[in-house]
């Protein structure tokens, strides 16, 4: 038996028995694990164990159990702004279920766990417009899983857009990336990008999260980008079903 101590945050829960529950974890240390928090639904023990809150959490380890044995739980931060407001909850539990469903269980993931805590933190200060972290988190989510993602040339013949008429591009799925006219695309991997929801693509590559405030895109642009971030972890990622928190982040 290992005693593991991480820094965590809950990505669901559920009730185990009439005082315990069994919530699960993302985890800077072990990646994604599930945890018996006994006597978590009694009020004078109860340590809030929320969703896309920051804990520290110690539990035991033993290789034999598909759900371990939490013994102490310390919350680091509950995130209250984004607890207060309907649309920034929308997008943090769309980012938790995203990570619950792109990602095994004890599959270690630092680099996932520090932009999540990264993108909460930002989504917590920011005044206006949280969708904008979605899409910032979605577009770190791809790279940190190593698919790849170019939106300023054609990933075939490495012309810059600039070099061709915004109406006339497409993002391949298949490939990561802008496709020009002249190497063409398969209509069914691809989706098209008219030159606002282009200059959104490359805001979201090209600047860090202090400046996503300043992104203001119309309908149809947003409308856009869903569907390509949609679309391109669908293409990638075998069975990912539609999310649950779809509906609610399209209400943003």
């Amino acid at each position: 038996m290992e005693i593991i101590k991480t820094d965590a945050i809950p990505l669901r829960s559920m009730k185990y028995s009439e005082s315990s529950r069994i919530v699960r974890f993302f985890t800077e240390e072990r990646g994604k694990v599930s945890l018996l928090a006994k006597g978590a639904r009694k009020a004078k023990n109860r340590v809030p164990m929320d969703t896309f809150s920051l804990m520290n959490v110690v539990y035991r380890h033993k290789p034999s159990r598909d759900i371990q044995l939490l013994t102490q739980a310390e919350l680091l931060n509950a995130f209250l702004r984004i607890r207060d407001n309907m649309g920034k909850s929308a997008v943090a539990f769309g980012i938790c279920e995203l990570v619950e469903r792109t990602t095994e269980v004890d599959d270690p993931n630092p680099k996932l766990f520090r932009l999540m805590v990264s993108t909460l933190g930002a989504l917590n200060r920011a005044a206006s417009n949280p969708r904008n972290y979605y899409w910032y988190f979605q577009l770190g989510l791809i790279k940190v899983l190593g698919f790849g993602f170019n939106p300023e040339s054609c990933v075939i013949c490495g012309k810059g857009i600039r070099d061709f008429k915004p109406i006339s591009l497409k993002f391949s799925f298949q490939y990561g990336g802008i496709i020009c006219p002249d190497c063409g695309v398969d209509e069914s991997k691809a989706a098209p990008l008219k030159p606002e929801a282009m200059k959104v693509l490359q805001f979201l590559y090209s600047h860090k999260l202090e400046k996503l405030a300043r992104l203001k895109p119309s309908k149809a642009a947003t409308q856009a980008i869903d569907a390509l971030f949609w679309g391109f972890l669908r293409y990638h990622i075998d069975g990912l079903k539609i999310l649950k928190s779809k509906e609610l982040i399209s209400r943003i």
